[in-house]
């Protein structure tokens, strides 16, 4: 049997495995940092370029959501009225719009475009029910209330660009059929 740490002389050897792991001393080691450190750079970069992509979806995401919020609030306060007003009755309300959002319509929609700043809105029997909103990355979003809306007379919708907003809902009649009609104030 060979003793691995005696030479032939019976002196007794270093262990070679024990010095080779001082770090600055290995060759790999001093090839291998600039390449990990090339990693470490390319990773955080990845995972920073990530995160800055995801906050601008989730703020636009929190937008959308705060519109819809207010449309359903609006939704919610239109039917109160219909249901316990009469014809004529008026309320106001202070609504504050996104800056995400490009303009929201009652009583119509949105025609889709390749511009994303200006599009067609038309109003037919099928949309004066209709609330939508664009987004500006062109998204459209839709509700739909038990009511119809008009604008300032009975054949425009009512149009609202981003920013805070006091409007009157006017409940009106005509022809047997119950408007809201939304004027801004």
């Amino acid at each position: 049997m060979v003793n691995k740490y005696k030479n032939d002389d019976g002196e007794r050897m270093k262990d070679e495995s024990k010095t080779k792991t001082v770090f600055l001393k290995e060759d790999t080691a001093v090839l291998s940092y600039p390449v990990s450190l090339f990693i470490i750079v390319l990773s955080a970069a990845l995972v920073f370029t990530m995160i800055y992509l995801s906050v601008g979806h989730f703020s636009m995401e929190w937008n959308r959501q705060q519109m819809q919020k207010t449309v359903d609030s609006i939704i919610y306060q239109v039917e109160t009225l219909i249901a316990y007003a009469d014809a004529g009755s008026v309320q106001t309300l202070d609504v504050s719009i996104p800056t995400d959002v490009i303009s929201v319509v009652f009583g119509g929609r949105f025609i889709q475009t390749s511009d994303h700043e200006n599009g067609t809105i038309i109003r037919d029997n099928h949309t004066t029910h209709m609330i939508s909103y664009k987004m500006k990355n062109g998204q459209q979003y839709h509700s739909f209330a038990k009511t119809s809306f008009m604008g300032i007379n009975d054949s425009t919708c009512a149009v609202l660009t981003a920013g805070t907003h006091t409007i009157i809902l006017s409940l009106e009649k005509i022809e047997g059929e119950t408007y809201v009609k939304i004027i801004l104030s």
